[in-house]
């Protein structure tokens, strides 16, 4: 169960919009109109944040602050108001509130504030199991797993036997295998790898297969030879072809254009089919298969864990929404959910992103109902969701670049991407740790 927030607004639409935003980032959220009503919940029972309007009938945000510092001292709290002009701003900043915030609401701003009050006032040694390692408004999910995860939400019992065998296999030595069916999401099972690295100077380069290039590779490898040691997650194995197997080979035995390679160095090979057919076939190098074949980690397909489903299709919408600063989060309704969930899935996590996105392109109010997911689903349906998930998948790709070209740098990283810098930390993935 995510924290515990009560909010508090006695405008309806607007206390509506609050508990969605809160509520699909996994958070329990309990909402009241009345500030009578919430003061009687603040006395009785804990909430680990509040998040309250200033002006309200009967009692003000100011009013409202006081008898809740006496209930419950710790508590850190958001304001959110209308209007506030800037002595009353301080004043409230005096008072010991958290964060300020005028409508309309920069959504993200206020769920990165959130994440970093509630890490403030509970501290990663006493944050439940899992939770130190993540911060809830940043798209990260909550599960009760000891260590950080975020391939799946972890509530399926196939997920979290996964992620128990991700986290067995983090400190593989040389090569490990990832095999899962069309469509998996391999960029985020390299990413928990990243997040469980052994070494803080590991550099993961992750390359789609137009960068598996001599020239690209020896580039990568020369620009990054300061670090303590690089792992390379090539993301479409089975899709580069012989001439480029047999490259990855001599990559991966510092051989033929790779001989001054020093840097000591690892191997994530995706593949979307089996490892012994590919090599059957003659899709798969000799030398390759014997390198590929040391370790390898089943990745499970969306209908082997159902339970998750609804919650990845919700992780897209708020990235979504984050990219197209929109001033709330689109949410599915409890049909669409069992529509995700019970639905076959021969695509996986490429499908339900198809399906999601061209659903969102018809959605009225801000939801996903089952007939529009329904209608995304149809054959021929999703022409408009394949170009535009292509589209996301390049920028996605590019932001990525740009993240590694400026070794982190947000600054130079949003002088790339010609965006502000708030911009580009949305669009970036995510650094290790985060």
């Amino acid at each position: 169960m995510g924290r515990r927030i009560l909010i508090l607004d006695d405008d309806v639409d607007f206390n509506s919009l609050l508990t969605d935003i809160f509520s699909q980032a996994n958070y329990d959220v309990t909402s009241e109109l009345s500030p009578q009503k919430a003061l009687a919940l603040v006395r009785e029972f804990q909430f680990d944040l509040v998040v309250t309007d200033q002006r309200m009938p009967g009692v003000s945000g100011k009013d409202f602050l006081r008898e809740l510092k006496r209930a419950q001292p710790g508590t850190p709290v958001i304001m959110v108001s209308g209007y506030l002009d800037n002595d009353t701003i301080r004043e409230l900043i005096r008072e010991g509130v958290g964060g300020v915030f005028l409508k309309p609401l920069n959504v993200f701003s206020l769920l990165k504030r959130t994440a970093k009050l509630l890490e403030q006032a509970n501290g990663a040694a006493h944050s439940g199991p899992g939770e130190a390692e993540t911060e809830p408004g940043s798209l990260d999910f909550h599960h009760t797993l000891s260590f950080p995860f975020a391939s799946f939400p972890g509530r399926d019992p196939k997920s979290i036997e996964f992620a128990n065998k991700l986290y067995a296999l983090r400190n593989f030595k040389s090569c490990l295998t990832l095999t899962g069916p069309h469509g998996t999401n391999f960029a985020a099972v390299c990413r928990d790898f990243e997040n469980l690295r052994e070494r803080p100077d590991e550099r993961f380069l992750y390359l789609t297969n137009t960068m598996v290039e001599e020239s690209n590779l020896a580039r990568l490898a020369r620009e990054n030879e300061e670090h303590e040691r690089l792992t390379f997650c090539f993301l479409e194995t089975d899709s580069l072809g012989p001439e480029r197997h047999k490259l990855l080979h001599h990559l991966a035995r510092k051989t033929g254009p790779f001989e001054s390679f020093a840097t000591p160095a690892r191997f994530i090979f995706c593949l979307a089919e089996n490892l012994d057919i590919l090599y059957d076939r003659g899709l798969v190098d000799e030398n390759l298969y014997i390198l590929m074949s040391s370790s390898e980690l089943l990745v499970p397909g969306l209908d082997e864990v159902r339970d998750d489903i609804p919650l990845l299709a919700q992780q897209m919408l708020l990235r979504e929404a984050a990219a197209r600063k929109l001033a709330s989060i689109p949410k599915i309704d409890v049909a669409g959910k069992s529509y995700l969930r019970d639905r076959h899935w021969p695509n996986n996590y490429t499908e339900l992103q198809q399906i999601v996105l061209g659903a969102l392109a018809h959605a009225r109010k801000n939801t996903l109902t089952r007939e529009m997911l329904e209608k995304a689903g149809l054959p021929g349906a999703t022409s408009t969701a394949d170009l535009r998930q292509h589209l996301l998948t390049l920028r996605d790709d590019f932001a990525r670049a740009a993240q590694i070209l400026t070794d982190d740098k947000r600054i130079e990283i949003s002088r790339i991407l010609g965006v502000s810098v708030d911009a580009a930390d949305l669009l970036a993935p995510p650094k290790s740790g985060q």
